[in-house]
């Protein structure tokens, strides 16, 4: 009995509440040490790997294609032939037609850079605008809300502005896009990259 409460208080702990500019006000209150012993810590989901394999079995079309040289200017230095693909995840509509794009998918692969079907693509990053494809099991997708998002992911983050957050663990950042009107995730970023890159101008260079 006394975990459940533990539970409910640990639940109530994450209060979100809007301000003019401040869409992402969030409170965590202070709870007394025996409370937080009985209750494991979270472990951050971004410390799991993400499975191109899983994405693509999500996919009802997908296009492809090769990045520049100068389009992985953020990305991880892979040193081999550095052959970065880049994939368009789309999604069927109401109609059952393929024209629904929901994202973008780019891939390391220097074994078979020239074919989809296979098992040796490396993740590298994916931007999700729009619903259709989840991640990590299908724990995180674009429109959970900001508290389910903070039980996932933990609460030590980064504002870059009013309405964006990023979690960081080693060369991998995850960024998220929270809506004003009721806190719910819009959009999402996750990738491995350089160190100290400047964030903000990696967002606007892939039109966040």
């Amino acid at each position: 009995m006394k975990r459940i409460i533990y539970l409910l208080v640990l639940m109530s702990a994450f209060s979100c509440r809007k301000t003019n500019n401040e869409v992402l006000d969030i409170k965590v209150f202070n709870i007394n040490d025996s409370i937080v012993e009985t209750i494991p810590q979270i472990t951050s989901l971004l410390n799991q790997d993400i499975d191109v394999k899983e994405i693509k079995n999500q996919l009802d079309g997908v296009t492809t294609s090769f990045l520049s040289k100068e389009e992985t200017i953020f990305y991880v230095d892979k040193v081999k032939n550095n052959f970065y693909g880049h994939y368009e995840l789309i999604k069927n509509d109401n109609n059952g037609m393929p024209t629904k794009r929901v994202g973008q998918l780019v891939i390391y692969d220097s074994i078979n850079p020239y074919i989809y079907e296979k098992n040796t693509d490396e993740f590298i990053e994916i931007t999700l605008n729009d619903k259709g494809i989840s991640l990590f099991d299908g724990e995180i997708e674009v429109g959970i809300s900001l508290l389910t998002l903070l039980e996932k992911f933990g609460n030590t983050y980064e504002k870059l502005d009013s309405n964006t957050i990023v979690f960081s663990e080693k060369s991998k950042q995850a960024f998220f896009k929270i809506t004003t009107k009721d806190s719910l995730v819009s959009k999402i970023k996750i990738g491995i990259y350089r160190d100290s890159i400047d964030m903000k101008k990696m967002l606007k260079t892939s039109k966040w």
